[in-house]
């Protein structure tokens, strides 16, 4: 079979971020017209919040969390000439 060298391993690799994607976070002002629009005449202001019933905290921002494992077998050598 020849002279082989033959290499195990793994590799592993995590993330933690939190995300602040909340719609309208800051309020959202809704038109019925271009007309209002340009004469700044909103008939509606919405203001979205982090939901305690859905997400179980005040917080704006939600925790994202990823992880990735690998395995690899490699082999390195000649074979045998006969």
């Amino acid at each position: 079979m020849g002279n082989h060298n033959i290499t195990f391993g793994t590799h592993m690799s995590s993330i933690t971020c939190r995300t602040c994607f909340i719609q309208a976070n800051t309020g959202a002002y809704y038109y019925k017209s271009l007309a209002d629009f340009l004469n700044d005449k909103a008939w509606k202001f919405a203001y979205n919040y982090s939901d305690v019933a859905l997400t179980g905290t005040t917080k704006w921002s939600g925790v994202v969390e990823a992880a990735q494992w690998a395995f690899y077998v490699q082999t390195n050598g000649t074979s045998a000439t006969t």
